[in-house]
């Protein structure tokens, strides 16, 4: 088991791989909180997501992951939240043991975007996203999990809407 932090978006969770340290193993899990902003509206979000990642040909790796959103619309008269599921599958290309790249596709299968406010099975927007990575293997010291931040730019087809994201 891997904690990453990991720069999420609530319609293109975008998030580099962690492994454990030891480098024996290619599987991990991994729970990221993030916080972001949306350009061009006054919005943020902040968000969690579950990941497996399964690293499968040198400095490659896969992960499918669930995520949730909480997005705070402030350009509306009264300011909307909204709450998202999304579903993600990404790839990663790790550069060296410390920076990861990843894109992937998004798409959202839950929300409460409609009135009345309660969650439904909907047929979401489609998202990518691109996110540069850092892993800080030896953190903490006494584990053989990781720790890890990033940054991604996400840019949503249904809405045309670029988002960043960070921690």
């Amino acid at each position: 088991m891997a904690l990453s932090i990991v720069g999420l978006k609530s319609f293109a969770q975008i998030a580099p791989s962690v492994f454990p340290k030891s480098g024996l193993y290619n599987q991990t899990i991994s729970l990221g909180p993030s916080y972001g902003v949306m350009l061009g509206r006054n919005a943020q979000f902040w968000g969690l997501s579950l990941a497996y990642a399964y690293k499968f040909k040198g400095p490659w790796a896969i992960s499918p992951s669930i995520a949730y959103d909480q997005e705070f619309d402030f350009s509306k008269p009264e300011t909307q939240i909204v709450n998202t599921f999304t579903f993600i599958g990404t790839i990663s290309y790790f550069l060296n043991q410390k920076w990861s790249l990843t894109t992937g596709i998004a798409k959202g299968f839950m929300d409460d975007d409609h009135v009345p406010k309660n969650l439904n099975w909907v047929n979401g927007d489609w998202a990518t996203g691109i996110t540069l990575g850092y892993n800080l293997p030896d953190f903490p010291s006494w584990s053989r999990d990781s720790f890890a931040i990033s940054s991604s730019l996400e840019y949503n087809f249904n809405k045309s809407e670029f988002s960043f994201s960070w921690i």
